[in-house]
């Protein structure tokens, strides 16, 4: 009866000491798990800030490429427009260069005709005697009028010569002058366009650009949000790990004679 008294004994300090060894194992995993979650969670946290940045980053470039595809319609727009006007402008030059060359003639055919009339008129002048009848010591009226009327009527037809060409002279300068700005707005329209084009390529090189930030930000969203599901995956392991732990624990606590029998 001692004898198993005593064996019973060291059966139940067998048993007290695997308690202990258990109970110490246990709060070590407790412990080890807590430093885990915390872990996790703290990774879990810096993981979905990453991802909310990226995220923003990633906004900001979609809007950036919506903002660039809106300014990049509108030069294309402008330089339509310029590209119109400047095909339309050279048509205009020619009309004017038209009208300049018809106008260079009209002032040579009147630098002619004033040259004949001026001739004529001297030759007149040279040739015309004055022819004044005296009769009782008194002029006759007619006799004197007919010479000047002959003097007279070349010289208005000479004045209205000259304000015609001093009229064409004015359109002609006129038309040099347009013809002139002309040329200089179409130069200023090619300077515009090739400014244009020029910022066609570099909104298209920077959409090209921002889709491949893009891109490259969508992977980093997909890889952060990847590693979470690992973590949380891990994380569902360990809880599962630390429920059997608990369970085996439990059993053996409150029935530590039945859990010795069966280990034996």
């Amino acid at each position: 009866m001692k004898q198993q008294l005593a064996d019973q004994k060291n059966n139940i300090l067998d048993i007290q000491k695997r308690y202990d060894e258990l109970q110490s194992q246990f709060e070590i995993k407790l412990q080890e798990e807590t430093n885990q979650k915390n872990n996790i969670k703290e990774m879990k946290e810096e993981h979905q800030l990453a991802i909310d940045k990226l995220s923003k980053q990633l906004n900001d470039h979609k809007n950036t490429i919506k903002l660039q595809a809106e300014e990049l319609m509108i030069t294309k727009a402008s330089l339509t427009n310029k590209i119109s006007e400047i095909h339309r402008l050279p048509h205009e030059a020619e009309m004017k260069k038209s009208v300049i060359n018809g106008s260079q003639k009209s002032v040579k055919r009147l630098e002619k005709t004033m040259a004949k009339r001026l001739n004529l008129l001297l030759h007149r002048k040279h040739n015309s005697t004055p022819n004044i009848s005296v009769k009782y010591g008194q002029t006759s009226p007619t006799d004197l009028s007919s010479p000047l009327q002959q003097l007279q009527q070349p010289l208005n037809d000479q004045e209205e010569i000259t304000h015609k060409v001093k009229y064409l002279e004015n359109q002609l300068s006129e038309a040099n002058s347009t013809l002139i700005d002309k040329m200089l707005e179409i130069s200023r329209l090619e300077n515009t366009c090739q400014v244009a084009s020029a910022t066609i390529r570099r909104l298209v090189e920077s959409k090209a650009y921002s889709n491949g930030q893009t891109k490259s930000l969508e992977t980093s969203i997909d890889e952060a949000r990847e590693r979470v599901g690992n973590f949380e995956r891990k994380l569902s392991l360990v809880e599962k790990v630390r429920k059997k732990n608990m369970y085996l624990l439990t059993h053996i606590f409150f029935y530590p004679y039945v859990y010795y029998s069966n280990s034996t």
